[in-house]
């Protein structure tokens, strides 16, 4: 599939905000509901696309919450329940609050995708074929499937924990 677990013990996980939930806009199992139809989408795209932890803040945003992005907790966490060095990890993301809790946490691989905010953060700028504007210290791609080539590629098979 799309999305493949070429390195032995590869974990995914979704670190996501969801003040929506803090505000009151939504109820926590209605977010449930949606992480789950989320799930269920990613599948009926590819059997592979299984995200093995949803980690969700649903702190407002003036909170000094450690474990919402940009701070570093929820990735973490993340390590810490997966038993994996953030050092061995790469994050995706589409705005720079991503890339910074992953800078914070000390993972050496992120990449920034054009979709959701990350095209707005590159004034419009289109990613290249392949990938290989650097924003910083980090990769910009047009879409979610193509960080997984560039994750493979400069991981020289080193284990890896995506991060989205």
């Amino acid at each position: 599939g799309e999305i493949q677990r070429s390195v032995t013990g590869c974990k995914v996980a979704l670190i996501t905000n969801q003040s929506c939930v803090g505000k009151n806009l939504i109820a926590e199992d209605q977010l449930q509901n949606i992480h789950e139809t989320l799930q269920d989408m990613l599948l009926e795209e590819d059997d592979d696309a299984i995200l093995d932890q949803i980690f969700y803040c649903t702190s407002l945003s003036d909170s000094g919450d450690h474990r919402m992005k940009p701070n570093p907790g929820m990735i973490e966490e993340a390590c810490r329940m997966f038993n994996v060095d953030a050092s061995d990890c790469v994050f995706i993301g589409d705005a720079m609050r991503d890339l910074d809790a992953a800078t914070s946490a000390g993972v050496p691989h992120r990449i920034l995708v054009e979709t959701g905010y990350g095209r707005g953060l590159m004034h419009g700028r289109s990613a290249p074929e392949d990938g290989s504007l650097e924003v910083i210290d980090d990769k910009f791609c047009e879409e979610f499937q193509k960080p997984l080539g560039i994750v493979n590629s400069n991981t020289n098979g080193e284990s890896v924990l995506p991060f989205f």
